[in-house]
């Protein structure tokens, strides 16, 4: 979609079923990854390269980053993404996703992530995530990677545990 200047070492395909492992085909990594039944939407038919493959939407694409951050470069990648996709994304195809995926977690980080940006999501995108996140308190990045500590956004309940300069770097706002 063009989210990401990243060239990716794998291609990741999801599955409902089997298990998660890796195959090599013409020295280029695919990596099968098992997701649960209900993670399964928001995605399209279309060619690439002469075969006809299902592809995720962006706005899908985004939340399936924001699940498995290990798969997408982590949250300074994903950051980059949404602020790459701003002006295309259709954000309320991104909400009522991020609402479906049925996470308070990652809700709150799509809110937190969006509201760091000049985005032109609307004021009822922004409080339709915040009304589902309930009391729930969550980390930005992975504790076990960035640590505990970091700003707390108390609208949000994240705690931004990675650092700005890290979070930012790939990225240009002009106000």
């Amino acid at each position: 979609h063009g989210l990401t200047t990243q060239a990716s070492h794998a291609v990741y395909i999801a599955t409902k079923g089997g298990k998660t492992r890796q195959l090599l085909v013409r020295e280029k990594l695919f990596q099968i990854i098992r997701q649960p039944e209900h993670h399964f939407f928001g995605f399209d038919e279309l060619n690439a390269f002469g075969s006809q493959v299902m592809m995720a939407y962006p706005e899908k694409t985004i939340l399936d980053s924001l699940h498995r951050p290990i798969y997408s470069g982590d949250i300074p990648e994903i950051a980059t993404m949404i602020w790459r996709g701003r002006n295309s994304f259709q954000w309320d195809r991104l909400r009522d996703f991020a609402l479906r995926f049925n996470s308070k977690s990652l809700v709150q980080r799509v809110g937190y992530l969006v509201e760091l940006f000049p985005i032109p999501a609307s004021e009822s995108f922004r409080n339709e995530l915040l009304a589902s996140t309930g009391n729930n308190t969550c980390y930005l990045g992975q504790p076990t990677r960035w640590g505990k500590g970091g700003e707390f956004s108390q609208k949000w309940k994240v705690v931004d545990n990675i650092p700005r300069h890290l979070l930012m770097a790939e990225i240009e706002v002009v106000q």
